[in-house]
């Protein structure tokens, strides 16, 4: 079975067990968009526990940490993988994503200064 269809199935397994929960998309290169992304999906849920669990790309969960330094109320975890897909992971190209963050970036909506 591919990993996307497992992915589904996990998902489908999981959310007929939880009754509040959404499904959505995000970017896996734009901090800011999955920072709002996931600010959004948090404020539908305000009287929920939300914890996500980041397992995208690298510039994706630095906009989930984004988002749970600003709201105390996002909790983050780590999920270990039970499987890797080594062979679609990771190919070479001839493109690199950079992006600068400022210091403040990393400053917790209660941190002064």
């Amino acid at each position: 079975m591919q990993h996307e269809q497992l992915n589904r199935l996990a998902f489908k397994r999981l959310a007929s067990k939880v009754s509040k929960y959404n499904e959505f998309e995000f970017s896996c290169v734009d901090v800011s968009a999955v920072e709002s992304a996931i600010s959004v999906q948090a404020a539908l849920f305000p009287d929920c526990n939300v914890v996500i669990a980041p397992m995208n790309s690298k510039l994706s969960t630095v906009g989930v940490a984004g988002a749970a330094f600003r709201n105390d109320n996002i909790q983050l975890c780590y999920a270990g993988a039970s499987q890797y897909n080594t062979e679609g992971y990771s190919r070479p190209g001839n493109k690199c994503i950079l992006t600068a963050l400022p210091p403040e970036y990393w400053r917790s909506a209660n941190t002064a200064g």
